[in-house]
């Protein structure tokens, strides 16, 4: 269901999964090399991927502000 809605709102924001779903498997597993980021949500769960998503993000902002400073 998450990736479904995921790959819903990528369309509608005009990217595809071969846009974001490296940066998406990274922030997930912290790997570049896993399985599906369907299949690794499924096996995590989606409360524990989301919350590695936010993680990244907050990680490349931090990262971000860093190097602008």
């Amino acid at each position: 269901m998450f990736i479904m809605q995921s790959k819903q709102q990528l369309q509608n924001w005009k990217f595809g999964m071969g846009k974001v779903g490296m940066p998406l498997r990274v922030a997930v597993t912290g790997a570049g090399q896993a399985p599906s980021v369907d299949a690794t949500v499924h096996a995590i769960g989606q409360n524990r991927s989301l919350k590695r998503i936010d993680n990244a993000l907050v990680y490349i902002n931090e990262r971000e502000n860093r190097v602008s400073e």
